[in-house]
């Protein structure tokens, strides 16, 4: 016999309670907290409870399909989408590989599979997609494959636990049986099948139905849908009429302003004497919002009814073990490499993790591991990543991959999810078993903190109506949290249409649980109801009010769109107080940080070394060169397909240092070439990206070396004389800040300058040029606008060569100094003494370019006052960002950080 139970509110089902007995009755709930809450008012009356008293609708399914003695292995979803992943990836369509088509198939074989066990679907549907191309069209391949998957399952003796009441339905329905009592009491989250089962049922044993007063046709649709089923054509009479006396509607502009207001209120209700065990708060999503929520509650001080959970995926050796397994199994990835080297105490010595950033950030093909030795060699890739093995062979082989735990028991509780599915038997891809051990690690928690039994409730919608309270407070109802659509090509009217002609009955794409629950969760007969949404969430997005907030305000007030502000809670009473404490330090530290306050200098004790280009990075930025030279900050340029500038430059100096000597080759071969390539990239330890990086380098460098040794022999033809005595020369001078000058290398009376000469061509009088190689004539310019520009390097250069302050020991008459741009042959822009035109050089008059030695050594004296000058502040400690050139901060690396005002 079937009995309907009308509740006028969530809390009506404890009436039943009086009359339930658990030796002959069974109580069906929906979910895991129902069922506790249930088991928990029985327990004051009864001392146990027989298994089968109190059952979620899914155990009491399994129940009865155990007993009739099916042979079938019932597996997770976890293990059902990597299975179909696999599979996927050996078919024909391409669009089946895309990632997330494993996820879509299940969503149509869970809406089809009505239709999917039918022995004659493909007849009848072939029929309707006659009547229907549309859908042929949008659907009809998925449902092609959804019948070929599910036959593989059932032939393989699998079956999702969600299935069982279809395969119960449809080949089984005569068979079941239950010997007690049933009351359903399970909401929204009756099932359209579940409804034709418990109907079924009815026809041997006593079931009565809880039936919710709002399940009333047309203003929740789908929930009646599945209603109606139990009762055939009988209308199930209602008061539809919603009362929502109680409750107070507030809308906020931000999901924090709902936590705020929350929190403060869940205060408020205890300062007023309730207790928290007596206070619930509810939100169709609340692990979305817990980790702010739950901080809220700790600095309130409030207990609650919730533990605290951490994934096993989050836990550091654990996150370690999967990486190394990825990367030995072919997945190679910079991130995984990184965790695996790094999280290893014992190996950072092996590899600076500056130089990793650098090589590994960009990895595009596995092969580039091998980018340093250090790091390839930790790998072994001694597992067939196609290969089928079992579970227990790839767990052999993973365990050999697991460091020492000092605490096993997140990887107890990793490892028994991953066998409870008893899949032993099973052959898989070791890579398809990785992806079952990393959906274990996401799915296994392990608390870290017990909940307080004596707290406050905080439950998703779905779990809260069956707590009794005097306090609720529903939050997050806008639409988005709400309502929730299957993106899946099947539309309401097809399902329907296929339900009319067909006479099968599928869900509906649009599910309205949350909304009913929400609405049903607020007919409560609670003392203080609040209901709030907000305008955007915590990503900044904009959201809409959904009709469960929006109609019944409508109904009360007109005065919808006011939007509330939050209660303080006591976290803005800290925030407040603080403030008036450290206001004056707080204003003093933001005029700091955005450049309003000059910094105090910081004067440094000593400097023990410098170089040119380090002093002209001074000149161009204090902070940069604060942020470099002091505190050794480094924003290296990661490996990429094309070369950083500064690692092209280095190699591009050595191949010059090789093949530019005495005497002077011009007829070098390409093989030849080839050769100082080779010796060269070892030398500057040059990084690659990958092979075809290199032979791409090989062959542009080979262009420009030769043309330039071209443009090398036709000068030295033009200048017989020229000999280069210096390649890569190194400085040996120190700056002596007292006598301001260069003296010989001396530690202890003055600051060390480091540096290498490129080229130091002389001719038969020991003459000297210094040049200097630049890629391009790009931005290089005749001394004219050196000082003004603070570029010194060359003029330094040339001062050491004519002290005799280098490696080559001797003091040279210098009368020139310039700039080779190697792709553009050019040699023109620079410093030349009139004493020796037509000897190294040629003087262009033009140019303006040119001076006598008497006026270079006037310059000279310039050159060591701006030294003077440079070194001064670099010694007061003067790091203020203060840039030569405010143009330059757009594309300098450290501009985030800076506090320059212009850029705040």
């Amino acid at each position: 016999m079937l009995e309907i139970q009308h509740l006028e509110s969530p809390q009506d089902w404890q009436k039943i309670i009086p009359n339930f007995n658990p030796q002959t009755d069974t109580w069906i709930v929906a979910d895991l907290k129902a069922k506790l809450e249930v088991q928990q008012k029985l327990f004051k009356k009864y001392n146990f409870l027989p298994e089968e008293a109190n059952l979620r609708a899914s155990e009491m399914w399994l129940h009865i399909y155990k007993r009739l003695g099916l042979e079938t292995q019932i597996i997770t979803l976890n293990f059902a989408k990597v299975y179909l992943t696999e599979q996927l990836e050996q078919e024909e369509e391409h669009w089946l590989k895309v990632p997330g088509a494993h996820k879509t198939l299940l969503e149509y074989i869970k809406q089809l599979f009505p239709l999917i066990i039918y022995p004659h679907s493909e007849e009848l549907m072939g029929a309707w997609w006659r009547e229907n191309n549309g859908s042929l069209l949008r659907w009809g391949r998925w449902f092609y494959y959804a019948q070929k998957y599910v036959q593989k399952f059932l032939d393989q003796g699998w079956i999702l636990p969600t299935w069982i009441p279809y395969i119960l339905f449809n080949d089984h329905l005569h068979q079941i049986n239950w010997d007690r009592k049933i009351i359903i009491d399970l909401g929204s989250q009756l099932t359209q099948t579940e409804a034709l089962l418990f109907r079924q049922l009815s026809e041997s044993t006593d079931v009565t139905v809880m039936t919710p007063k709002k399940i009333s046709q047309g203003e929740f649709f789908n929930i009646d849908r599945n209603y109606s089923r139990l009762f055939d054509s009988k209308k199930i009479v209602t008061d539809k009429s919603s009362s929502y006396e109680n409750v107070t509607f507030k809308r906020f502009t931000t999901s924090l302003g709902e936590v705020k207001d929350l929190s403060a209120q869940v205060r408020e209700w205890i300062q007023q004497g309730f207790k928290p065990s007596e206070i619930t708060v509810s939100a169709p999503d609340i692990e979305y919002y817990w980790p702010v929520l739950s901080a809220y509650f700790e600095i309130e001080n409030i207990p609650v009814q919730k533990s605290k959970v951490v994934r096993a995926q989050s836990f550091l050796p654990i996150m370690a073990w999967l990486a190394r397994l990825k990367i030995e199994l072919g997945k190679i990835s910079s991130e995984d490499i990184e965790l695996d080297i790094f999280s290893d105490f014992h190996q950072i010595q092996d590899v600076s993790h500056l130089e990793f950033k650098k090589l590994y950030s960009l990895i595009l093909d596995d092969n580039q591991i091998h980018r340093l030795k250090e790091v390839s060699h930790r790998y072994k890739f001694s597992m067939d990543s196609k290969t089928p093995i079992n579970l227990d062979q790839f767990l052999l082989w993973a365990i050999r991959h697991l460091r020492e735990f000092k605490n096993t028991q997140p990887l107890e509780s990793l490892l028994r999810t991953l066998l409870q599915d008893n899949l032993q038997n099973i052959k898989l891809k070791p890579t398809s078993w990785l992806r079952c051990l990393e959906d274990a690690a996401a799915k296994t928690e392990i608390s870290v903190c017990e909940e307080q039994f004596e707290g406050v409730f905080v439950e998703n919608l779905r779990s809260a109506r069956h707590l009794n309270t005097p306090c609720l407070y529903v939050f997050g109802l806008s639409e988005s949290q709400v309502k929730s659509v299957k993106m899946m090509g099947l539309k309401a009217s097809e399902v329907l249409s296929i339900e009319n002609d067909l006479g099968f009955v599928l869900d509906l794409p649009e599910s309205q649980e949350l909304e009913f629950d929400a609405d049903w969760l607020l007919q409560s007969q609670c003392t203080n109801i609040i209901a709030s949404f907000s305008e955007t969430n915590f990503a900044g997005e904009i959201d809409a009010a959904s009709m469960i907030w929006l109609k019944p305000v409508k109904q009360k007030t007109e005065k919808y769109d006011i939007v509330d502000l939050p209660k303080l809670s006591y976290w803005d009473f800290l925030q407040k107080k603080l403030t008036t404490i450290h206001n004056s330090k707080k204003a003093q530290f933001i005029d700091r940080d955005l450049g309003k306050v000059t910094l105090p200098s910081q004067k440094l004790n000593k400097i023990s070394a410098l170089s040119v280009s380090r002093l002209e990075k001074y000149s161009q930025c204090p902070f940069v060169f604060m942020s470099e030279s002091l505190f050794k900050l480094r924003d290296p340029q990661i490996l990429d397909l094309d070369l950083d500038p500064m690692a092209f430059g280095q190699f591009m100096h050595k191949v010059f240092q090789y093949t530019i000597s005495e005497p002077f080759k011009g007829d070098w071969t390409d093989p030849e070439l080839m050769e100082v390539f080779e010796k060269s990239k070892q030398d500057v330890k040059l990084p690659l990206f990958d092979e075809k990086t290199w032979f791409r380098i090989q062959r542009m460098m080979l262009k420009i070396i030769k043309q330039f040794i071209n443009f090398e022999t036709d000068w030295r033809k033009t200048y017989p004389q020229t000999k280069t005595i210096g390649r890569e020369v190194e400085l040996k001078s120190c700056w002596d800040q007292n006598l301001k000058d260069f003296i010989e290398l001396n530690d202890e009376k003055g600051i060390v300058f480091r540096g290498s000469i490129d080229r130091i061509d002389v001719d038969e009088e020991n003459y000297a040029v210094v040049l200097d190689y630049k890629s391009s004539k790009n931005q290089l310019s005749n001394y004219n606008n050196w000082l003004e520009n603070d570029q010194i390097q060359l003029s330094i250069y040339a001062y050491l060569v004519e002290k005799g302050f280098t490696g080559l020991g001797k003091p040279l008459k210098v009368f020139g100094m310039g700039y080779i741009a190697a792709k553009d042959c050019e040699r023109n822009k620079g410093l030349w003494c009139e004493e020796a035109d037509n000897k190294l050089f040629t003087i262009n008059n033009r140019s303006r370019n040119s001076m006598t030695k008497q006026e270079l050594s006037i310059y000279w004296e310039k050159v060591k006052n701006r030294v003077y000058e440079l070194v001064e502040k670099i010694s007061e400690g003067e790091f203020q960002p203060l840039p030569k050139d405010i143009k330059e901060c757009g594309k300098c690396n450290w501009r985030k950080i800076c506090r320059a005002p212009h850029l705040n």
